[in-house]
């Protein structure tokens, strides 16, 4: 495989408690990429993060993701959050944090209060940059 230079791209909510995270993991656009073809793109994973507190209730932190036992401020992974997007590796990083912007705003309020939203997750996998601007 072709590497492809990419950093991960992490955004956190104003409190703290969200974070999307840009990564890509080898993903192209029917599976693995395949520099090769001419046809594919590296394609970006998206991935959902949530920070739990020991005073939070646990039937709370259960239903956003499937962890029994956690840390203090441990971020744990959202059930049903990650999937692969239209988000091109190789366009400019700026433009790709903007696309991590979009998503959190799109996620936050849920997922602080403890809400999993799978049809929201996936809808936003079809994510993309039009003219340098994420669009679903």
């Amino acid at each position: 495989m072709n590497e492809v230079d990419f950093g991960t791209i992490e955004v956190l909510s104003d409190d703290g408690e969200v974070m999307v995270d840009l990564e890509w993991i080898g993903e192209g656009n029917c599976g693995e990429y395949n520099p090769e073809d001419p046809e594919d793109q590296p394609l970006i994973r998206y991935s959902l993060y949530r920070k739990f507190h020991m005073n939070q209730d646990p039937d709370e932190i259960a239903n956003v993701c499937d962890v029994d036992v956690y840390e203090e401020g441990e971020w744990m992974a959202v059930e049903d959050g990650s999937y692969c997007t239209q988000l091109v590796a190789t366009a400019p990083k700026e433009q790709l944090e903007a696309a991590a912007k979009f998503i959190l705003e799109q996620v936050e309020d849920e997922l602080r209060d403890f809400q999993r939203e799978k049809r929201l997750y996936e809808r936003l996998s079809w994510i993309k940059l039009e003219d340098g601007e994420p669009v679903v």
